[in-house]
């Protein structure tokens, strides 16, 4: 980033911009992160089978060594952890949209140019026509 340069154009980045990138890199992920990472393992003390599960793909795939990116791709029981404890818990449960010009959503809902709306996203993941009876039940399987 200091010494890099747009292949493109050739410019590089602002001494403001370093700064600025450097301040977002110690802050970003780290609420996220640490509240994903504090739920999953909530759910997996509270699901034996699940947590064995897991610790037996950590262990088939990575075994005793160390942690290689190329063994990402291989944990997919790891990834489906993950999905459905952010379905559940998102770490960012909302965001804010307003409308670009007058709308009519699903067919009844008026939504006026700049009209802010808020979705909650544990509210949206949990819908029982998309997810089934049991969509506010963590399952990784899912």
């Amino acid at each position: 980033m200091i010494k890099g340069k747009d292949p493109k154009t050739g410019e590089s980045l602002s001494d403001r911009s370093i700064t600025d990138n450097m301040i977002t890199f110690l802050i970003a992920g780290h609420e996220t992160t640490s509240g994903l990472l504090s739920f999953v393992f909530y759910y997996l003390l509270k699901s034996p089978e699940a947590y064995q599960k897991a610790q037996q793909e950590v262990d088939g795939v990575i075994g005793k060594g160390p942690i290689k990116v190329e063994h990402m791709s291989r944990l997919p029981y790891i990834t489906a952890i993950l999905r459905e404890t952010l379905r559940l818990m998102p770490t960012a449960p909302a965001i804010s949209l307003q409308a670009l010009e007058d709308e009519v959503i699903g067919g009844k809902y008026r939504i006026p140019k700049g009209e802010p709306v808020v979705a909650l996203l544990p509210k949206i993941h949990q819908d029982p026509a998309v997810y089934g009876d049991d969509a506010g039940e963590w399952k990784p399987e899912r």
